[in-house]
């Protein structure tokens, strides 16, 4: 029997677990048993023994909040979704988009929603908002202060309202935190001012703690419509009776009124709208039967005032201190008469009552300047072509004019400028084709008259009774006929006899090319007349230098002279004055040279070419499909026909050497065939097992060939081309 012997204490922890509980193999003694029962490993202030049930995670003790994370944290054997007092994420119905949610109160669809599986939250929104998209739109996660509480939207339809937004001075708690314009100053009454006269309507206000645009701290303004009324403004007259400066009263019954505006009434007796006596000075006429408008000269007659019409009466009829003055509509018009002559100038006029020294009322002088000019004036000739009686016509152009003001002109029937004395008119000015002098001896030739130039005619064409006088030319005669005359030889006349020039610069009338002028020519002589001989040639030759002594001159190298210096040729061309074999007169040889100066080396030109051959057997071959033939003579043939340059000299080798070599050296300028036969004296071919002859042909261009043909000895013989 096992004996155990506790304190009180320790009796009642035995009622809880036995006494058989207490001593276990795991707890050796009653001190590991104590100590289980009071230790809190993960320091989240509670014992296993006091409901910790993992006691190696301080977030998960008895009373925990149950989170979701697959942890029972509560210590209340249920997990997450499976505790009823899980906190899982939290959903809010968040109305104006200001990220903060609210507590759902009012709407189904705003109650907070809380699951760890996303599904089910889903499944929860979607069950409280009817499936509405616009509404599942709007949910946002829950937001936490430092202490864990949900942050709470106060005014879910004002996105500037919510527990994230500063407090401001609007009489609105716009951080919800349940105080309104906390940490702000007080709020100010302010008065809208519509007109922007600094003056505010006190029916218009609005509390805040700055002044809100368009509004004011002054409530005085009585007219929040106009600018010009406020209390600062000045009180005028106006026609509607209004209050200015908002003091309530208003024109005449305000004593603040501005004099300035206020309008001056006078009585008027003769009732013509103008007054003459000032009675006072206020906005209005109490009286009805005062007028505005004042300067009534003569306030007994109805007749006198201001702008009345002034006549010619000796009265002041428009009162402006002026009688029977010139506008007076009665008035005469006058016009003067600068040159007395009692006819007016009708651009100077004046207006008055009574006409004045130096006016008469005519207006018909066309020249008040010249009293000898007027209506009644006679015409008269005159260089100015004055209109004497001022009917608009002058001098010839009006019939009244005087005729013994008028000249004599003559007739010019050849409009040579000098007139017909048996033909004339009387005119101020010269009337067309008529003329002022009469001394024309012939009228009906132009070239005839007095100065004109003595021609040889046999007619008195200057009109001083002679006939061709000092008008005849000298001539000189002409013997070679280059027009060209000898100064020596002459004689007068009208027009040039036969074999006479008007010129007499010839300084050789023998020979007709010789005169002024004339092409200098290489022929020891003074053509130009010039004093010169042979300057200056047109016919001078170029001469080439010949150094070569070939007759051929270098091109490059000239004298251009009448006579040829030592050295020099008249044919040049040479292209190379260094070699007298070189020059355009050279035959071209096969040597690399350009022998004859056209350009071209060794053009149209063949080298020699020897082939050693025994004998020639007249075998005949084909050539790209032709026929060739060789003509039984030692040479060797070229195809095609025609093409030569090749020639061969027969050598005998004695005995009957088998090591026997044809050697061709060709040097061609033209493309083609070459043949070659070769047989020995015995009868033999070159290739000894070959019953006919050997036949060598190779295709050969203006290259340098070498062609070698050799017996191997076994029935077969070989060609060699060595470019």
């Amino acid at each position: 029997m096992q004996r155990c012997f506790v304190t009180l204490w320790v009796w009642l922890l035995f009622s809880l677990t036995g006494c058989d509980g207490l001593f276990t193999s795991g707890d050796s003694t009653l001190g590991d048993a104590l100590q289980k029962s009071t230790r809190d490993d993960d320091g989240d202030g509670q014992s296993p023994a006091g409901g910790d049930c993992d006691d190696t995670d301080a977030s998960v003790y008895s009373g925990a909040n149950e989170i979701c994370d697959d942890v029972d944290n509560d210590c209340d054997e249920l997990v997450d979704d499976d505790d009823p007092n899980r906190i899982g994420t939290i959903w809010m119905f968040d109305g104006d988009g200001d990220g903060y949610g609210y507590d759902g109160d009012d709407d189904s669809y705003a109650e907070y929603v809380t699951a760890c599986d996303p599904e089910e939250a889903y499944n929860q929104l979607v069950e409280n908002t009817g499936g509405d998209a616009d509404l599942l739109a709007s949910y946002v996660a829950a937001e936490y202060d430092e202490d864990d509480e949900i942050l709470v939207d106060c005014d879910d339809t004002d996105a500037d309202v919510n527990p994230g937004e500063a407090e401001v001075c609007d009489g609105v708690d716009n951080d919800c935190d349940d105080v309104v314009d906390d940490g702000v100053s007080t709020p100010t009454v302010y008065y809208a001012d519509a007109d922007d006269d600094d003056y505010g309507d006190a029916d218009s206000t609005q509390t805040a703690c700055e002044t809100p645009t368009g509004y004011v701290d002054d409530d005085n303004d009585c007219d929040d419509g106009n600018a010009s009324i406020n209390p600062g403004a000045d009180e005028v007259c106006d026609s509607a009776d209004v209050d200015e400066d908002c003091d309530g009263d208003a024109d005449d019954d305000d004593d603040s009124a501005d004099a300035t505006g206020m309008t001056a009434w006078y009585l008027d007796s003769d009732v013509d709208g103008y007054g003459g006596t000032l009675i006072m000075t206020t906005c209005d006429d109490s009286t009805g039967v005062l007028v505005a408008t004042s300067g009534d000269c003569n306030d007994s007659d109805s007749t006198a005032y201001p702008s009345a019409t002034e006549y010619c009466d000796g009265a002041d009829d428009d009162c402006d201190g002026n009688t029977d003055e010139n506008d007076a509509v009665d008035a005469g018009t006058w016009y003067a008469d600068a040159d007395s002559d009692a006819y007016g100038n009708a651009s100077s006029s004046s207006v008055s009552c009574s006409v004045s020294s130096g006016y008469v009322a005519d207006a018909t002088d066309c020249n008040d300047g010249d009293g000898s000019v007027n209506p009644s004036a006679t015409e008269v000739c005159d260089d100015s072509d004055t209109d004497e009686d001022c009917d608009s016509a002058s001098d010839d152009a009006d019939a009244s004019t005087a005729d013994a003001s008028k000249s004599t002109f003559y007739a010019d029937g050849d409009s040579d400028t000098y007139g017909n004395a048996a033909s004339t008119a009387l005119a101020c000015s010269t009337p067309s084709g008529y003329v002022s002098d009469a001394s024309d001896c012939n009228d009906g030739n132009a070239s005839v008259f007095p100065g004109a130039s003595e021609s040889c005619n046999e007619a008195d064409d200057d009109c001083d009774g002679n006939t061709d006088e000092g008008v005849e030319t000298t001539f000189y005669a002409d013997a070679d006929s280059d027009s060209y005359g000898d100064s020596s030889s002459t004689t007068s006349a009208c027009s040039a006899p036969s074999g006479y020039v008007s010129n007499s610069t010839d300084c050789d009338d023998t020979d007709a090319t010789v005169y002024l002028g004339a092409n200098e020519l290489c022929d020891d002589q003074d053509n130009d007349c010039d004093s010169d001989v042979d300057e200056s040639a047109v016919d001078q030759t170029t001469w080439s230098r010949d150094r070569d002594d070939d007759e051929y001159g270098n091109s490059s190298v000239t004298y251009t002279n009448c006579d040829a210096p030592s050295g020099y040729v008249a044919t040049g061309g040479d292209c190379d004055d260094t070699d007298d074999s070189v020059n355009p007169g050279a035959t071209e040889v096969f040597n690399g040279v350009d022998d004859d100066c056209d350009g071209e080396v060794d053009d149209g030109t063949s080298c020699e070419t020897e082939i050693e051959i025994l004998n020639d057997g007249g075998v005949a071959t084909s050539i790209d499909g032709v026929t060739v033939s060789d003509d039984s003579t030692l040479n060797g043939e070229w195809y095609p026909d025609g093409v030569t340059g090749v020639s061969v000299t027969q050598t005998s080798l004695g005995g009957d050497d088998w090591d026997y070599e044809i050697a061709m050296d060709l040097c061609i300028t033209t493309s083609g065939y070459v043949i070659v036969d070769a047989e020995f004296t015995d009868g033999s071919s070159l290739c000894e097992s070959g019953a006919a002859t050997g036949l060598i042909y190779a295709y050969m261009d203006d290259t340098e060939l070498d062609v070698a043909a050799y017996d191997n000895a076994d029935g077969t013989c070989s060609t060699i081309i060595t470019r």
